[in-house]
């Protein structure tokens, strides 16, 4: 199982653009903060395709996601304005993997659950972090994940599909393949394996 999962493509980074904008404004304010957030996350996906042309998509956007994302992080003037960068980033990396690979799968016959149980549990002190500081900043798990689904939906298909070639798989097959070993991909898709900058800077909380 071990060499399986290490060939596969699977921690797809959220890259925020919210901490740029001023929580808890109008909605105004908060559609433009998700206009930008989609315009960095199409603009990852199109320069990561394009600087690796021969990688799979999903895989070429998870690098220049995980890129984007460091740069954000270190370009950011304080402290709070980082650890905003970092739990927003973390946020979109939960909800696409937690939420949206659940309903993506569940939508192709397969239940998914055990992994989606398993990812929550390993990323249980970090979930508490980023939810706790987005919420001070008055930012809503529930409206963030509704205004951001269709960007994460492309996310996850272009990685189920990705599983799917990799692994000689149909795409159904794929989400059993994930659900069936949902512990060993949760722990090995930890944030702090996939994402240091985001983990050192919600574990500095």
């Amino acid at each position: 199982m071990n060499g399986i999962i290490s060939k596969i493509v699977y921690a797809v980074i959220f890259a925020a653009a919210f901490a740029g904008a001023k929580y808890g404004y109008d909605q105004y304010v908060k559609r433009k903060a998700v206009a930008k957030a989609e315009k960095v996350m199409e603009q990852t996906r199109k320069d990561g395709i394009e600087k690796n042309p021969n990688m799979p998509a999903g895989e070429a956007h998870r690098r220049e996601a995980v890129a984007v994302s460091t740069a954000n992080i270190a370009a950011q003037p304080n402290d709070k304005k980082r650890f905003l960068t970092a739990a927003s980033t973390f946020m979109g990396f939960y909800l696409v993997n937690a939420r949206e690979r659940l309903d993506y799968c569940r939508e192709r016959g397969v239940d998914a659950t055990p992994f989606a149980a398993a990812f929550e549990d390993v990323h249980r002190s970090e979930l508490a972090v980023a939810r706790a500081g987005l919420a001070e900043a008055a930012v809503k798990e529930e409206e963030l994940y509704k205004m951001l689904q269709p960007q994460f939906r492309k996310t996850i298909a272009d990685d189920m599909n990705d599983i799917a070639t990799s692994q000689q798989l149909s795409v159904k097959q794929a989400c059993e393949l994930i659900a069936e070993n949902g512990k060993e991909f949760a722990a090995e898709m930890h944030i702090s394996k996939s994402q240091p900058a985001v983990y050192q800077v919600l574990t500095k909380r």
